[in-house]
Protein backbone atom coordinates (compact mmCIF):
# COMPACT_ATOMS: atom_id res chain seq x y z
CA UNK A 1 0.00 0.00 0.00
CA UNK A 2 1.41 3.59 -0.65
CA UNK A 3 1.56 5.88 1.93
CA UNK A 4 1.49 9.84 1.33
CA UNK A 5 4.09 12.05 1.89
CA UNK A 6 4.47 14.25 4.92
CA UNK A 7 3.85 17.53 2.20
CA UNK A 8 0.62 15.74 1.12
CA UNK A 9 -1.38 15.31 4.32
CA UNK A 10 -0.27 18.92 4.84
CA UNK A 11 -1.88 20.39 1.50
CA UNK A 12 -4.87 17.85 2.25
CA UNK A 13 -5.46 19.17 6.02
CA UNK A 14 -5.24 22.71 4.75
CA UNK A 15 -7.99 22.00 2.18
CA UNK A 16 -5.30 22.56 -0.93
CA UNK A 17 -5.53 19.64 -2.33
CA UNK A 18 -7.48 19.34 -5.91
CA UNK A 19 -10.95 17.77 -5.44
CA UNK A 20 -10.02 14.21 -6.89
CA UNK A 21 -6.44 14.05 -5.06
CA UNK A 22 -8.77 14.94 -2.05
CA UNK A 23 -11.23 12.46 -2.44
CA UNK A 24 -8.57 9.59 -2.90
CA UNK A 25 -6.88 10.63 -0.13
CA UNK A 26 -9.98 10.44 1.67
CA UNK A 27 -11.07 6.98 0.97
CA UNK A 28 -6.80 6.22 1.36
CA UNK A 29 -7.00 7.31 4.88
CA UNK A 30 -10.15 5.28 5.83
CA UNK A 31 -7.78 2.16 5.15
CA UNK A 32 -4.40 2.75 5.98
CA UNK A 33 -3.79 3.12 9.99
CA UNK A 34 -0.39 4.68 9.26
CA UNK A 35 -1.39 7.91 7.42
CA UNK A 36 -4.68 8.80 9.62
CA UNK A 37 -2.17 8.50 12.92
CA UNK A 38 0.74 10.18 10.70
CA UNK A 39 -2.35 13.44 9.85
CA UNK A 40 -3.07 12.57 13.91
CA UNK A 41 0.45 13.56 14.21
CA UNK A 42 0.58 16.45 12.28
CA UNK A 43 -2.32 18.51 13.45
CA UNK A 44 -1.00 17.96 17.00
CA UNK A 45 2.66 19.43 15.59
CA UNK A 46 0.62 22.47 14.96
CA UNK A 47 -2.03 22.34 18.04
CA UNK A 48 1.15 22.14 20.63
CA UNK A 49 3.22 24.91 18.13
CA UNK A 50 0.12 27.36 18.61
CA UNK A 51 0.11 26.29 22.39
CA UNK A 52 3.99 27.31 23.11
CA UNK A 53 4.13 30.27 21.13
CA UNK A 54 0.54 31.23 23.40
CA UNK A 55 2.16 30.33 26.43
CA UNK A 56 5.73 30.66 26.16
CA UNK A 57 5.60 34.14 24.47
CA UNK A 58 2.58 35.56 25.69
CA UNK A 59 2.10 36.25 22.05
CA UNK A 60 -1.49 36.15 20.19
CA UNK A 61 -1.83 33.17 17.37
CA UNK A 62 -1.44 34.00 13.91
CA UNK A 63 -4.09 34.25 11.89
CA UNK A 64 -4.71 32.80 8.65
CA UNK A 65 -7.46 30.08 6.79
CA UNK A 66 -5.66 27.03 7.97
CA UNK A 67 -2.88 24.93 9.82
CA UNK A 68 0.06 26.12 7.35
CA UNK A 69 -1.00 29.36 7.14
CA UNK A 70 -0.34 30.18 11.02
CA UNK A 71 2.68 28.89 11.06
CA UNK A 72 4.12 30.38 7.95
CA UNK A 73 3.43 33.68 9.16
CA UNK A 74 4.38 32.86 13.30
CA UNK A 75 7.67 31.72 11.11
CA UNK A 76 11.05 33.80 9.94
CA UNK A 77 10.67 34.06 6.15
CA UNK A 78 13.90 32.42 5.95
CA UNK A 79 12.26 29.25 6.69
CA UNK A 80 10.26 27.82 4.01
CA UNK A 81 7.30 25.41 4.09
CA UNK A 82 9.40 22.58 2.54
CA UNK A 83 10.84 22.88 5.03
CA UNK A 84 8.43 23.17 7.56
CA UNK A 85 6.98 19.43 5.86
CA UNK A 86 10.42 18.19 6.72
CA UNK A 87 10.85 19.36 9.92
CA UNK A 88 7.47 18.21 11.31
CA UNK A 89 8.40 14.89 10.85
CA UNK A 90 11.43 15.13 13.14
CA UNK A 91 10.26 17.94 15.57
CA UNK A 92 9.05 21.28 15.40
CA UNK A 93 11.41 22.39 17.65
CA UNK A 94 14.43 21.53 14.71
CA UNK A 95 12.98 24.26 12.64
CA UNK A 96 12.71 27.42 15.29
CA UNK A 97 16.68 26.67 16.28
CA UNK A 98 15.77 25.33 19.81
CA UNK A 99 13.31 27.93 21.30
CA UNK A 100 10.61 24.78 21.24
CA UNK A 101 11.22 21.34 22.25
CA UNK A 102 11.26 18.44 19.96
CA UNK A 103 7.64 17.29 20.26
CA UNK A 104 7.33 14.15 21.36
CA UNK A 105 5.85 10.71 20.19
CA UNK A 106 2.94 10.12 22.12
CA UNK A 107 1.47 7.89 19.64
CA UNK A 108 3.17 4.77 18.59
CA UNK A 109 4.18 3.72 15.12
CA UNK A 110 0.99 2.27 13.93
CA UNK A 111 2.89 -0.07 11.25
CA UNK A 112 4.80 -1.20 14.50
CA UNK A 113 2.80 -1.01 17.35
CA UNK A 114 -1.30 -1.75 15.93
CA UNK A 115 -1.99 -2.96 19.53
CA UNK A 116 -3.11 -6.69 20.02
CA UNK A 117 -5.26 -8.29 22.30
CA UNK A 118 -5.98 -11.69 23.86
CA UNK A 119 -9.21 -13.68 24.02
CA UNK A 120 -10.91 -12.04 27.24
CA UNK A 121 -14.73 -11.15 27.99
CA UNK A 122 -15.83 -8.52 29.90
CA UNK A 123 -15.83 -10.68 33.23
CA UNK A 124 -12.38 -11.42 33.21
CA UNK A 125 -10.77 -8.48 32.41
CA UNK A 126 -12.99 -6.60 35.37
CA UNK A 127 -12.00 -9.70 37.39
CA UNK A 128 -8.61 -8.60 37.23
CA UNK A 129 -6.31 -7.10 39.63
CA UNK A 130 -4.60 -3.49 39.07
CA UNK A 131 -1.00 -5.38 39.46
CA UNK A 132 -1.45 -6.80 36.10
CA UNK A 133 -1.22 -3.56 34.52
CA UNK A 134 1.60 -2.92 36.81
CA UNK A 135 3.61 -6.01 35.73
CA UNK A 136 6.60 -5.13 32.69
CA UNK A 137 6.94 -6.80 29.45
CA UNK A 138 9.57 -9.09 29.73
CA UNK A 139 13.03 -7.74 29.42
CA UNK A 140 13.96 -9.75 26.23
CA UNK A 141 10.56 -8.49 24.57
CA UNK A 142 11.20 -5.07 25.72
CA UNK A 143 14.91 -5.01 24.15
CA UNK A 144 13.28 -5.91 21.40
CA UNK A 145 10.74 -2.96 21.16
CA UNK A 146 13.84 -0.80 21.68
CA UNK A 147 15.58 -2.25 18.27
CA UNK A 148 12.60 -1.89 16.13
CA UNK A 149 11.99 1.78 17.32
CA UNK A 150 16.00 2.56 16.81
CA UNK A 151 16.44 3.55 20.42
CA UNK A 152 20.06 2.56 21.26
CA UNK A 153 20.02 3.20 24.63
CA UNK A 154 17.26 4.58 26.23
CA UNK A 155 18.31 6.78 29.49
CA UNK A 156 17.11 5.59 32.96
CA UNK A 157 13.49 6.15 34.14
CA UNK A 158 12.92 8.66 30.60
CA UNK A 159 10.69 6.02 28.92
CA UNK A 160 8.22 3.03 30.09
CA UNK A 161 8.02 0.15 27.10
CA UNK A 162 3.61 0.49 28.09
CA UNK A 163 0.92 -1.40 26.32
CA UNK A 164 -0.80 0.19 23.93
CA UNK A 165 -4.13 -1.98 25.10
CA UNK A 166 -3.11 -2.40 28.75
CA UNK A 167 -3.57 -5.81 30.08
CA UNK A 168 -6.59 -4.65 32.02
CA UNK A 169 -8.52 -3.86 28.83
CA UNK A 170 -7.59 -7.58 27.58
CA UNK A 171 -4.28 -6.32 25.98
CA UNK A 172 -1.66 -8.65 24.88
CA UNK A 173 2.21 -9.18 25.87
CA UNK A 174 2.75 -9.00 22.68
CA UNK A 175 5.27 -6.94 20.41
CA UNK A 176 2.89 -5.43 18.53
CA UNK A 177 1.11 -3.97 21.72
CA UNK A 178 4.18 -2.61 23.07
CA UNK A 179 6.11 0.99 22.66
CA UNK A 180 8.88 3.42 24.16
CA UNK A 181 6.30 6.09 25.61
CA UNK A 182 7.89 8.87 27.80
CA UNK A 183 7.27 8.23 31.19
CA UNK A 184 6.77 11.53 32.61
CA UNK A 185 8.30 14.25 30.48
CA UNK A 186 6.22 16.27 28.10
CA UNK A 187 2.70 17.11 27.78
CA UNK A 188 0.99 13.44 26.75
CA UNK A 189 3.08 11.16 28.39
CA UNK A 190 2.51 7.57 30.07
CA UNK A 191 1.25 9.22 33.12
CA UNK A 192 -1.59 10.53 31.66
CA UNK A 193 -2.15 7.54 29.45
CA UNK A 194 -2.81 5.86 32.57
CA UNK A 195 -5.28 7.57 34.22
CA UNK A 196 -7.11 6.95 31.33
CA UNK A 197 -6.61 3.53 31.10
CA UNK A 198 -8.03 3.44 34.67
CA UNK A 199 -11.60 5.41 33.17
CA UNK A 200 -11.76 3.05 30.39
CA UNK A 201 -11.63 0.04 33.27
CA UNK A 202 -13.98 1.29 34.53
CA UNK A 203 -16.42 2.28 32.24
CA UNK A 204 -16.34 -1.42 30.75
CA UNK A 205 -17.42 -2.81 34.26
CA UNK A 206 -20.07 -0.69 35.03
CA UNK A 207 -21.21 -1.58 31.65
CA UNK A 208 -21.01 1.89 30.16
CA UNK A 209 -18.47 0.92 27.04
CA UNK A 210 -17.73 -2.34 25.28
CA UNK A 211 -14.33 -3.99 25.74
CA UNK A 212 -14.34 -3.95 22.26
CA UNK A 213 -15.35 -0.28 22.21
CA UNK A 214 -12.26 0.69 24.46
CA UNK A 215 -9.94 -1.56 23.12
CA UNK A 216 -10.42 -0.56 19.94
CA UNK A 217 -10.04 3.70 20.91
CA UNK A 218 -6.54 3.01 22.65
CA UNK A 219 -5.48 1.50 19.53
CA UNK A 220 -6.36 4.18 17.34
CA UNK A 221 -5.49 6.90 18.95
CA UNK A 222 -4.93 7.03 23.17
CA UNK A 223 -4.60 10.48 23.02
CA UNK A 224 -8.22 11.26 21.50
CA UNK A 225 -10.07 9.11 23.47
CA UNK A 226 -8.55 11.17 26.52
CA UNK A 227 -9.87 14.59 24.98
CA UNK A 228 -12.99 12.28 24.20
CA UNK A 229 -13.79 11.02 27.51
CA UNK A 230 -11.87 13.57 30.01
CA UNK A 231 -13.57 16.40 27.53
CA UNK A 232 -10.75 18.65 28.03
CA UNK A 233 -8.21 19.37 24.91
CA UNK A 234 -5.00 19.58 27.45
CA UNK A 235 -4.13 16.64 30.39
CA UNK A 236 -5.75 17.27 33.94
CA UNK A 237 -2.96 18.58 36.03
CA UNK A 238 -3.99 15.94 38.87
CA UNK A 239 -3.12 13.28 36.05
CA UNK A 240 0.60 14.95 35.41
CA UNK A 241 1.61 13.81 38.60
CA UNK A 242 -0.63 10.09 38.26
CA UNK A 243 1.69 7.66 39.06
CA UNK A 244 0.67 4.02 38.35
CA UNK A 245 3.33 1.89 36.18
CA UNK A 246 7.51 2.11 36.98
CA UNK A 247 9.31 3.32 34.03
CA UNK A 248 12.46 1.78 32.56
CA UNK A 249 15.93 1.53 34.34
Amino acid sequence: MKHYTDEELLLYLDGECPGAVARHLEGHLKECWACRVRCTEIEASIGDYVHLKRERLDAPVPSGAGPKAKLRTALPHSITWPKIGLGLAAGLGLLLWGLWPVREAHLPDARLTPGATRYATREQVCALGPEEDERRPRAELAREVFRQYRIVKPAPRSVEVDYLITPTLGGAEDIRNLWPQPYASGVWNARVKDALEDLLREKVCRGQMELADAQAEMAKDWVAAYRKHFRTDRPLEAHALFVKDQPWE
